[in-house]
């Protein structure tokens, strides 16, 4: 490329000229240079020297599936039914054993029923002699009532002879109603399940003493899988996007990560727990049929609570996101100038090392990073 400048020989030697005059050469043939660089340059990349942008780190905003989760620990919990007979007394017979699995009504122990059988027999005699003196008093009114119809009982005999009666059917309802407690009594010492579960705990040894009592040890206590669920601290941070009826990802230690287990968020505790210097929030989820069938009451547990599911989200690095106070925005790049405009972003969920934007920006749009 040729210089702008006319090349003029002189005919005063370089020697010759004066400090101030070689300075003002030298300054002259560096600005031809400078010149002709900056030409060049601009040919190459077909845009003006002034509007020359530095290389700068950029990406692209692009769609992805995105959940906004709430992580909490927790631990798995049960409804424990405790097993009390209905009637006090000593244990004759126990018919399961802790870990066992029982069915709603079935058998699971005896009490002593020996003095108890004794009172039934006496009862059942009583109630006998009742039943013939009854008979016999109904068959005297009946006797007496035909010869008063003949006028040769009177009718103070008839009075009588009902009076009789129904004392001695009184006294018959006395002796059945009697033998009907014991009878009772005597089934109640059949000690049934009341719920289907799994027996825990230790079952009272026979000979024990045993009540209704709630001072005195259950008998044995019965693991109701229909209540199990697990109870979640969730970070007051971030309780109040947790609502009822949000789908749960639940993992435990004992099955390892890979063995994921669902629930729903049942209800949340109007209380928090403060632990240290945080508040936790207790959050009640309800399990599926196969975590109930597989977890275990005080087994830890770490829970995914799904908050919103985005099946085409718009993300981009979260460090291409600033701040101007409270208002988040991002500098798009135009690819055809290399020019940025700052622009107000609406965000959405971060995820790991990016963010969702929900509003401002489009997929395919570049951000310049720091």
């Amino acid at each position: 490329m040729t210089s702008p400048f006319v090349r003029v020989r002189s005919a005063i030697p370089w020697g010759g000229r004066t400090p101030r005059a070689k300075t003002i050469l030298i300054a002259l043939a560096c600005s031809a240079l400078a010149w002709g660089a900056l030409r060049e340059l601009s040919a190459k990349l077909g845009e003006p020297p002034s509007a020359k942008i530095p290389e700068q780190r950029v990406a692209a905003a692009r769609v992805e599936p995105i959940e906004d989760l709430v992580r909490a620990s927790g631990i798995v919990n049960a409804q424990a039914v405790e097993i009390r007979p209905a009637r006090a007394g000593k244990l004759e017979q126990a018919y399961v054993r802790s870990g066992e699995p029982i069915e709603e009504g079935a058998l699971l122990a005896v009490l002593d029923t020996r003095s108890l059988r004794a009172k039934v027999a006496e009862a059942e005699g009583r109630l006998a002699a009742a039943s013939a003196e009854r008979d016999l008093a109904e068959r005297r009114r009946e006797r007496t009532a035909s010869l008063f119809e003949r006028r040769i009982a009177s009718a103070q005999a008839i009075e009588v002879a009902k009076a009789e009666a129904s004392i001695a059917s009184a006294r018959w309802r006395e002796a059945k109603a009697a033998l009907l407690a014991l009878e009772i009594e005597l089934e109640q010492s059949h000690v049934r399940a009341p719920v289907s579960g799994v027996v825990i705990g230790p079952v009272q040894p026979v000979g024990s003493f045993v009540s209704s009592d709630a001072s005195v040890t259950a008998l044995m206590k019965i693991l109701d899988p229909k209540t199990l669920h697990l109870v979640a601290e969730v970070d007051e941070n971030a309780i109040s996007r947790v609502r009822v009826g949000q789908l749960v990802r639940i993992t435990t230690d004992s099955y390892g990560p890979g063995e994921t287990f669902t629930g729903t968020v049942e209800r949340l505790a109007l209380e928090g727990i403060r632990k240290g210097n945080i508040t936790y929030f207790e959050v009640f989820i309800d399990v599926s049929d196969e975590a109930r069938a597989r977890l275990r009451p005080k087994m830890s547990a770490e829970a995914q609570i799904v908050i919103e599911q985005l099946s085409d989200a718009v993300t981009v690095p979260d460090i291409a996101v600033r701040f101007t106070g409270n208002q988040p925005q991002v500098d798009v790049v135009d690819p055809s100038t290399r020019r940025t405009e700052r622009r107000d972003v609406s965000l959405g969920p971060i995820q790991t090392d990016r963010v969702v934007v929900r509003k401002g920006l489009s997929a395919g749009e570049i951000v310049l990073l720091p």
